[in-house]
């Protein structure tokens, strides 16, 4: 079942890695302004904020493990053919409404497959690695596909790449359903009824987040990946401004998210151990530390092959951060409210930090900061904000644990 686990991860990443880093580029193409750049991607991480809880919900509250990869299934299919959609509209405010209809069956898609590597017992930090191998090499085709046949071609890659990974969900119910069995699949549903039944957060999405929030770990190690996770998303769009900028052409985005996003998966398969040697605590920290000196030396306007030398620093910092916090978060709240915790940790760390750092990009790329013009103004806003995740973490005492 590993496998099967291993090429989802990949082809859903896929998907994600051929939008995410050429969405600004072509928004820019249609001749969408910086502000309304800012506001597109921001709206469509806003729904993420009500979208991962929601679906997170759905998935804790469906009893039959079959049912619940059904529901993944789904969310996936609808994503794709919003995007379809999408290639066809011009106008800023339809374009705007579909992204965030995008978004509402997108953003749902990561936590939902955490949830479900998780909850089957599968290694987590191995398993996600092919995720950051399928983003690399889809942002380092779809951005070579952008400079040949015209950047539009992004929507029916992305909804491709969804639509076969709605079928791949569809294979792993078929095997869970054999495996299981009649007797097996009424065991389980029983067992999460009694589940439900003792959980106070269980039905009922505000109790269990109240619940969650008097837990003093789980709130703070919230509130540090707020400072850090916005900018690591949001650089995903403005990027390809500061490598532009700087010289290079769009197919060597796709040369450079290759390398970044290819970098990241060493350290996600390394992370398991690195942790067990000098604890989890400090590896957090110094992943973090490295990511307010990557965004520092971006807001230097360095020249576009420097950038690419520096793809080491992304690999270290993300691949150790998307891997940690989600291990943290399970380890630190109760197995019942698992689904809800990693989907409302999506929705704070990755949704409302990325819309604030998307909204604040958008603005600094037209008008700039402290005599910074474009995207090194952008980059400068990142790095100040880790800072701030850096300063909680240390002074919570969290990289002593």
């Amino acid at each position: 079942m590993k496998k099967y686990y291993c090429s989802l991860y990949a082809i859903v990443f896929m998907g994600i890695g051929v939008l995410s880093p050429l969405i600004g580029p072509y928004l820019e193409e249609l001749g969408f302004s910086g502000r309304q750049i800012g506001i597109i991607t921001a709206a469509g991480t806003l729904t993420t904020i009500f979208a991962s809880p929601f679906w997170g919900q759905n998935y804790s509250l469906i009893q039959r493990r079959s049912r619940r990869y059904l529901m993944v299934a789904c969310v996936l299919a609808c994503a794709a053919v919003i995007a379809l959609t999408l290639s066809q509209v011009t106008v800023f405010a339809v374009f705007l409404i579909l992204y965030m209809g995008l978004y509402f069956f997108q953003s749902p898609s990561t936590a939902l497959l955490d949830a479900m590597t998780i909850d089957d017992g599968h290694q987590f930090g191995f398993i996600r690695t092919f995720g950051a191998l399928g983003f690399a090499l889809a942002c380092f085709g779809a951005a070579r596909a952008a400079d040949l046949a015209g950047i539009s071609v992004i929507f029916p890659i992305y909804a491709s790449c969804f639509l076969a990974a709605g079928a791949l969900v569809l294979l792993i119910r078929s095997r869970v359903d054999r495996e299981m069995g009649p007797k097996s699949g009424e065991e389980f549903r029983n067992s999460a009824r009694e589940m439900l039944r003792r959980t106070s957060g269980g039905r009922n999405l505000l109790r269990t987040a109240r619940k969650l929030a008097s837990n003093r770990s789980y709130a703070l190690i919230i509130l540090c990946a707020f400072f850090i996770n916005g900018t690591d998303i949001a650089n995903n769009t403005y990027f390809s401004f500061l490598y532009l900028e700087g010289g290079g052409r769009l197919a060597g985005v796709g040369v450079a998210f290759l390398l970044m996003a290819g970098s990241e998966a060493p350290f996600m398969a390394a992370s398991d151990r690195l942790c067990e040697r000098f604890g989890q605590g400090r590896i957090l920290l110094i992943a973090m530390v490295f990511s307010v000196v990557r965004f520092g030396l971006f807001a230097l306007g360095l020249p576009a092959q420097i950038l690419i030398a520096l793809f080491p620093l992304q690999g270290l910092v993300n691949g150790i951060t998307l891997v940690e916090y989600v291990k943290y978060i399970s380890r630190v709240v109760p197995e019942e409210t698992r689904g809800t915790a990693i989907a409302l940790y999506y929705a704070i760390c990755n949704s409302l930090s990325t819309i604030l750092c998307q909204l604040i990009g958008g603005v600094l790329l037209d008008h700039g900061v402290f005599a910074m013009t474009g995207p090194q103004s952008v980059y400068l806003f990142f790095a100040l904000f880790n800072v701030a995740g850096v300063a909680i973490f240390l002074l919570s005492r969290l990289h002593e644990q």
